[in-house]
């Protein structure tokens, strides 16, 4: 169970995208959640809509493809000193001349030119046809995905799926995204995607970490932070995880590191803490950087800035590299805080939080993964509340896996796919390395997204068991949001049940929930829980505090 409607719900992008659940009514659930057999007429009154959102997502697609090319077209004959190589111009021909131009006017800008009102740029047409590769498989995986399960319970004998299977197929929006995905591969070779490792070590210079941490700390918070762990046993510091890596939770960086920065972690790390919780977004030209918020309003150093209030998902590298946080550092890739961590060796791990409905950079980590697979022992684990783009992830990289110790040829499926390999040769090593963990986050609280999927401690563990369980491989457990009753032996013991088949791990708010020692050591004695989230308040544990759990654990 994937909850590809909620996921559906959850996209923002631009574009007509099929209402799944809104056909989904079709298909009536009973009061415990289960589908009923159809009536007759249901079946035709299904057919007739799903027929005109199939003609209503081809037309979508017919008339964003047709703005981008008129747009690519007018752009290079106007431009263009030689017309001859224009006229006629086959799509990869056209697309190379848009990039061409893109870079030279962004080139005049930066040398002073003023730059021409309607300046087209070349990361622009990158999203813009990805927007539409999403839309166009978005669409094609609701429709498909629908017609499956309403013939599940369909009593009559005529399947919807051979009369509506082959319209789908053979629609210009499902048949059109290998020509897309060529395209979008084209101009990735053009701006040397996915090659920019040895320049992120080029302009992120190591002077400007690890010695940046004495001096935006106080003394006194390392000393604290580093008294801390050396009181607690291993089996304690396997389960603490450092939410954004060790910084205050008010912002202020003039105590600790801002948080989600290369210092924050790096401090944690060299501490002697194992494990540090992240949160990633991708920017426009696919680098992975870390970010909570969708925009650096709240951190940057000048709020009020353009680059601040633009979305992460807007901005370019370059503009990034240009946008200083308070601490005045930029923010980091995660490409920087992984190879930090691979450096400082030992127990040094990353958890990484995918924000729901962001396939974009979900699919640019499994990317960056199965490119530089020996980072994957850096992180421990990946997490998100959107369970269809976790069991994605997970399929994708177990095949990434698979495929490297297989030679033989395998026709592609129609539909989502995170991970594009074309040109690009498996890994050797990717055989070698164990794939980090892949976890659901959960919430007790009622869902405010679309995406969250609500479960209390107290409730039936069969839901958990549901939605973490699929044929092409299962995630290996789930993030729970904090409730009071944990720390009862009821909840305890609810705990302790859901770790019988799953590993499990606790998200708490700051301020509202208890943040502190005796907490965490309950959860993961007396529940068995695997990860405790924590911003490591000044409160969490008072120097002398004298544990009340078990021996040190021999795991």
């Amino acid at each position: 169970m994937v909850k590809f409607g909620k996921h559906i719900e959850a996209q923002e992008i631009d574009g007509l995208l099929v209402p799944y659940n809104t056909l989904k009514r079709y298909i009536i659930e009973d009061d415990m959640g289960e589908a009923k057999r159809l009536e007759e007429q249901n079946y035709v009154n299904f057919v007739k809509e799903w027929r005109a959102y199939l003609h209503l997502a081809s037309e979508d697609f017919q008339a964003s493809k047709t703005a981008m090319w008129q747009e690519i077209f007018k752009e290079i004959f106007q431009n263009s000193e030689e017309k001859d190589e224009v006229r006629g111009a086959k799509p990869e021909v056209a697309i190379k001349l848009y990039i061409q131009m893109a870079q030279k006017k962004e080139s005049e800008s930066y040398c002073g030119e003023e730059e021409k009102k309607g300046t087209t740029n070349d990361f622009d047409l990158l999203s813009q046809m990805k927007n539409i590769l999403h839309v166009a498989v978005s669409n094609a995986e609701s429709l498909r995905k629908i017609v499956k399960k309403f013939d599940k319970y369909n009593p009559s004998e005529r399947q919807v799926s051979v009369e509506l299977l082959p319209l789908l197929y053979s629609a210009n929006f499902v048949v059109g995204q290998d020509e897309l995905e060529e395209s979008i591969e084209i101009i990735r070779r053009l701006l040397h995607l996915g090659e920019y490792e040895d320049y992120v070590d080029n302009t992120n210079k190591r002077e400007s970490t690890l010695v940046s941490v004495t001096e935006i700390t106080r003394k006194s918070d390392v000393e604290w932070l580093q008294r801390i762990i050396s009181s607690m046993d291993e089996f304690e510091l396997q389960r603490l995880v450092s939410h954004r890596g060790f910084h205050h939770i008010d912002d202020s960086h003039h105590t600790r590191p801002l948080e989600n920065s290369l210092a924050a972690y790096e401090l944690a790390w060299t501490s002697g803490l194992h494990l540090c919780e992240c949160d990633i977004n991708v920017t426009k030209d696919e680098r992975i950087i870390l970010a909570h918020d969708e925009d650096f309003t709240r951190l940057a150093l000048d709020p009020e800035s353009p680059l601040s209030q633009k979305k992460v998902s807007d901005l370019t590298f370059k503009e990034i590299v240009a946008l200083p946080l308070q601490s005045g550092s930029r923010p980091p890739l995660l490409i920087d805080v992984l190879r930090s961590a691979q450096v400082i060796g030992g127990n040094a791990k990353l958890i990484i939080e995918i924000k729901p409905g962001n396939t974009a950079v979900a699919s640019a980590l499994a990317s960056l993964l199965y490119r530089n697979p020996e980072l994957i022992p850096s992180v421990a684990m990946i997490m998100s509340f959107d369970l269809f783009i976790m069991h994605l992830l997970r399929r994708e990289l177990n095949k990434a896996q698979n495929d490297s110790t297989n030679d033989s040829t395998t026709i592609p499926s129609p539909g989502f796919k995170l991970l594009s390999t074309h040109g690009v040769d498996t890994p050797e090593t990717l055989t070698s390395v164990t794939l980090p963990s892949l976890m659901l986050i959960t919430t007790a609280d009622p869902p405010v997204h679309k995406s969250e999927l609500r479960f209390q401690i107290n409730e039936d563990v069969s839901n958990i068991h549901d939605w973490i369980h699929a044929p092409d491989g299962s995630l290996d457990g789930v993030y729970l949001q904090y409730e009071q009753v944990m720390k009862t032996k009821e909840g305890a013991d609810a705990l302790k049940k859901l770790g019988d088949f799953c590993d499990v791990g606790v998200w708490n708010y700051a301020v509202r929930d208890p943040d502190d020692y005796e907490t965490f050591e309950y959860l993961i004695r007396e529940g068995g829980v695997k990860y405790f989230n924590t911003d490591l308040p000044s409160t969490f544990k008072e120097d002398g505090y004298v544990s009340g759990g078990s021996q040190k654990s021999s795991s």
